[in-house]
């Protein structure tokens, strides 16, 4: 049986750059022949029809495995 791993990218505020570092650690990853999944539990600030923050991880990562649990039209981040 494989194992499996989760790594967690988080942070404290907008536009600091964590679906940028999402992206590249799960480039990377795939590059090394891992099988790599990106999850955004919850999204916040967005329509129901509109790209995510996990959609823009997965098309610069090229990663096709995504998940999005929560979506919240209103944007929630205190800046």
């Amino acid at each position: 049986m494989a194992e499996s791993r989760i790594l967690i990218i988080t942070g404290t505020g907008t536009d600091i750059g964590k679906t940028m570092v999402t992206a590249a650690i799960a480039s990377r990853l795939r590059d090394e022949g891992l099988r790599v999944g990106l999850c955004k539990p919850v999204q916040t600030g967005l329509d129901a029809d509109a790209p995510g923050d996990v959609d823009d991880a997965a098309q610069l990562s090229g990663v096709s495995t995504t998940s999005e649990f929560f979506r919240y039209p209103e944007p929630l981040a205190q800046i």
